[in-house]
């Protein structure tokens, strides 16, 4: 069992996982044991410090005994034995802790116990428990004894990485724990200042700078500390402020102890006045070892192997090249492995800013370039003099101090200060011929010269994919990898491979939300991790000390971004999150604007203003391919499945989303019903092809219709799409909608839909076929009904030839009063069906010929292959194989051309569909996955 108290108190089991301590009474019991170190603590001052004078229980001792059993209880639940944790000796308890060395009784040690008692044993105990402080005091002691500056900048960063936060934060204003807790942010503060004299020592002065300016204002009396920092200030270029910072801690030391500063502090002071070389003798050899200020990578990068030849090509050829892309897609890693590799094609090296840390507040302000200049100068080591040799602004002089450096700057996270940066840039570009800029940035620069690069997600696994398939994906190398780190021996393989290949698709392939999920099977199967995506922003944290605080959740991630919009934009892109899937500026403007289209106000932005930021921050992806000749829709937008929950979340906030859910149902009933007159002609194609890439967003839009029982919406939706998933052999799909419409309204259009659906699918019954006769009759108007019975006498073709004879004459006459040619076409090739069964050739040919005639004129290419099938048919009735075998190429051809469509696709014609248990093997094209359904899935 480990204890943590430098922060909050924790406790863990071995593997890392969370003891939660209930009751305050039992977590400040534990925390006053703790204070001990494994001495022991009386009774009565166990008592005296829980409860305090005045307020104690009616049995003192009873209620104290209470707690340390419930304490026990909890240590024991978590761990077999751990009630012996918490031992019970004369005259009180203690902890049993893993020691070095014996330990003398607390009252020995401090003057705050009155009984005496001692832990009783030496080294290292057996089934003790751990204390944080201990791994921190011994990591101190261990730096003090390594003369290599490197090797004691690694093992203090490990002791201060253990704090986190305010010694015993969560009992501050015990009496108990004052003490302790001032004695050990003293030992921190020592650990501060040693660390910072190790840095010095490689030569780490710029970064140093900014980190020991807050410090210096919480501490400004602290000799050591201040030493540091003048220095730093001093070797970074910047005497005036090493100067100031002297004179300031001189004044303050004379002002409010009466003395003088110390001899060393003397000594740097007079350095800094005479400009003593030997503070900057390093300064030549600094720079050779630091030519390269890269930081090492401490992890693989996974998946990117062509993407940094890429950039690497890029950055070669163009002298400002932008690496793009949503938060956590791997900008930085990828920025950074490429300039390591480019390193020899710059002669005084390449190095990185890191931007993140600039205060946007300021950076918003007049001053913000000079703020950019301030950042950049440290990290180049351009110091004070180096840029008062020239006139100018201050971002004059910095490029006329970079001039004659031939170098690859990688400025990293510039979206925050996108306005400045850009300007700062520009100049550089302009008065430094031999610079070269590798940005990164959730949003392009855009100035003259830039070359975008957007980093892309990971591959990610397709939901049918192999098992070498998915091993073979960029995001599922990367969790398997991450995964072992974090659970050593995993691996992905048979039992677990389509919950991974699931985890990946689900987070869009992006890395780091992948690696986060990753982190996670330290307390989660793989399964169960899947299972609970559904909580991403709760489940994906990170536990990593040293992640930069917009890293260490997904929502952090996410929180970045959303930090940066206008409202505007936040108002549309949270609007946009009702979107399911795809969308186009059309469904973006009827959904998410809250003005019509051109309505706005001059000068106002517009829907598309707004959505051309949100693309160029990243957090809107442009999607599809408008090169596509069957979309004629234009460009595509998209949110990531992360971006799209965290939108819905915020519109939950503003009380938007029930709202946003229909307008989006209006939207899209309204783009089905205006799609349905192009299945049946000329224009079948692209009307599939529209449906097809909205599909998902139709689902949502029923979806919605039903649960809100909106009966006009969803009957219109279901009557309009139903010959869609006909044509796309969706037909469960298809079966599923209708019920659930029709158990809101049983519309006699639907009736007629659902006894044909069933019938095609085998499952029609009498019963069923009398229903939809009667809900013909309950059809208005001569079209709508002339089209319901073609449909069922179409579905039961292969069964009752003489009911399909019936419905077809019928369909055939009010096809003809009402003048559809797309229905007589259908009539006449049914009716040649049912004639060609009953042998009566000539008829089954002439009308089959002329069905192929009309469904030519009116370009509906399903009709053709249907009336084609029937030909080829007949011809082979006839014992002419050849004309055959034609006309069931020119049939496949069609299919082809409806099957391309979509990846998906499946189109079937010829015998198999007529109900012949054994077609010729050229007649269908192989059945593939149909989508998910309409209600109920996906």
């Amino acid at each position: 069992m480990r204890f943590g108290v430098l922060g909050p108190l924790a406790v863990w089991t071995e593997d890392g996982t969370p003891v939660r301590i209930p009751e305050l009474k039992v977590r400040a019991l534990l925390a006053r044991l703790v204070v001990a170190e494994g001495r022991i603590v009386s009774s009565d001052r166990l008592v005296e410090q829980l409860w305090g004078h005045g307020r104690l229980p009616r049995n003192p001792i009873g209620a104290l005994h209470t707690r340390v059993s419930q304490l026990r209880k909890v240590l024991d639940s978590v761990r077999p034995g751990g009630r012996e944790l918490v031992v019970s000796e004369r005259p009180g308890y203690r902890l049993r802790l893993s020691t070095e060395t014996d330990l003398p009784s607390e009252m020995d040690a401090v003057d705050t116990v009155d009984t005496v008692g001692s832990v009783g044993s030496a080294g290292p105990v057996v089934g003790a428990g751990t204390v944080d402080v201990v791994e921190f005091r011994a990591l101190t002691a261990s730096a003090d004894a390594t003369a290599d500056a490197r090797e004691r900048v690694t093992t203090l960063s490990r002791a201060l990485g253990l704090w986190r936060g305010p010694a015993y934060a969560d009992f501050a204003d015990c009496a108990f724990a004052k003490p302790a807790a001032a004695r050990l942010e003293e030992e921190r503060l020592a650990a501060v200042e040693q660390l910072a004299e190790a840095r010095l020592e490689l030569g780490e002065h710029s970064g140093l700078v900014g980190e020991l300016s807050e410090l210096v204002n919480r501490h400004p009396l602290r000799e050591r500390l201040r030493e540091s920092h003048i220095r730093a200030l001093y070797l970074a270029g910047r005497q005036g402020e090493a100067l100031a910072g002297y004179a300031d801690l001189r004044r303050r030391l004379a002002d409010e102890l009466g003395v003088d500063p110390s001899p060393s502090l003397v000594a740097l002071h007079g350095a800094i006045l005479a400009q003593a070389p030997e503070l900057g003798a390093a300064s030549e050899a600094r720079r050779a070892r630091n030519r390269v200020r890269l930081p090492s990578a401490a992890t693989r990068l996974v998946g990117r192997a062509d993407a940094v030849a890429q950039v690497r090509s890029l950055v070669s050829a163009h002298r400002l090249v932008t690496l793009t892309g949503p938060g956590g897609v791997g900008k930085t890693q990828l920025a950074i492995e490429v300039a390591r590799g480019l390193d020899g094609t710059f002669a005084d090296g390449v190095a990185l800013v890191e931007l993140s840390g600039i205060d946007t507040a300021s950076a918003a302000g007049t001053s913000s370039p000079q703020r950019i200049v301030d950042v950049l100068a440290s990290a180049l080591d351009i110091r004070d003099e180096d840029m008062r040799r020239f006139r100018g602004d201050d971002v004059t002089r910095l490029a006329a101090a970079l001039r004659s450096r031939r170098m690859l700057l990688l400025l990293d996270n510039c979206e925050h200060v996108i306005e400045p940066i850009a300007l700062v840039v520009r100049r550089l570009l302009d008065d430094c011929p031999d610079l070269s800029i590798l940005a990164t940035s959730r949003e392009p620069l855009s100035i003259a010269g830039e070359w975008l690069w957007p980093v892309p997600a990971l591959d990610v696994p397709a939901r049918d994919a192999d098992l070498a398939t998915i091993l073979a994906s960029g995001s599922v190398t990367l969790f398997a990898d991450r995964a072992a780190a974090a659970v050593p021996g995993f691996r992905v393989d048979a039992p677990n491979a389509a919950a991974v290949a699931a985890i990946c698709r689900r987070l869009d392939g992006i890395p780091l939300a992948i690696e986060l999920a990753a982190s996670r099977l330290r307390v989660l199967d793989v399964h169960d991790l899947a299972a609970r995506l559904d909580d991403r922003f709760g489940l994906l944290v990170s536990s990593r000390r040293d992640a930069p605080a917009r890293h260490r959740t997904l929502r952090a991630v996410i929180d970045w971004s959303w930090e940066l919009l206008g409202e505007p934009e936040r108002a549309l892109l949270r609007r946009l999150g009702v979107h399911t899937d795809g969308f186009t500026l059309a469904a973006a403007e009827a959904v998410a604007s809250r003005k019509p289209a051109g309505s706005g106000e001059a000068g106002e932005p517009t829907t598309l203003d707004l959505l051309s930021r949100l693309v160029d921050r990243s957090l809107v992806v442009v999607s599809g391919n408008p090169g596509d000749p069957a979309n004629t829709e234009g460009h595509r937008y998209a949110l990531l499945e992360s971006v799209r929950e965290y939108c819905v979340e915020q519109s939950r906030i503003t009380d938007e989303y029930d709202e946003l859910r229909t307008r989006h149902l209006h939207h899209y009933v309204g783009l089905v019903e205006r799609a349905r007159p192009l299945l049946y002609g000329a224009e079948q194609l692209r009307g599939l092809g529209r449906l097809d890439r909205n599909l998902s967003n139709i689902r949502t839009a029923l979806d919605t219709a039903v649960r809100v029982a909106d009966v006009e919406q969803a009957t219109r939706l279901v009557d309009a799409l139903t010959w869609y998933c006909v044509l796309r052999g969706c037909l469960n799909e298809a079966g599923r909608a209708l019920d659930a419409v029709l158990a809101l309204n049983p519309d006699p259009r639907l009736v007629a839909w659902r006894a044909g659906i069933a019938f095609l699918m085998g499952d029609g019954t009498t019963a069923l076929a009398r229903r939809a006769r009667s809900a013909h009759d309950e059809i208005t108007t001569t079209a709508e009904r002339a089209r319901a019975r073609w449909f069922l006498a179409h579905a039961q073709r292969g069964g009752g030839l003489t009911t399909a004879a019936d419905l077809a004459e019928r369909t055939l006459d009010e096809f003809g009063e009402v003048g559809d040619h797309w229905g007589i076409a259908a009539a006449l090739n049914l009716r040649a069906e049912i004639e060609r069964e009953r042998a009566d050739l000539e008829a089954a040919h002439r009308d089959a010929t002329s069905a192929w005639h009309l469904f030519r004129e009116v370009g509906d290419r399903w009709g053709q292959m249907q009336a084609t099938g029937t030909l080829a048919e007949l011809a082979e009735t006839e014992g002419d194989f050849e004309r055959a075998a034609g006309l069931h190429s020119e049939g496949l051809r069609m299919a082809g051309e409806l099957s391309r469509q979509r990846p998906n696709g499946v189109v079937a014609f010829g015998p198999r569909a007529h109900g012949h248990p054994e077609p010729a093997p050229w007649l269908t094209l192989p059945a593939q996955s149909v989508p998910n359904g309409l209600i109920g899935e996906g």
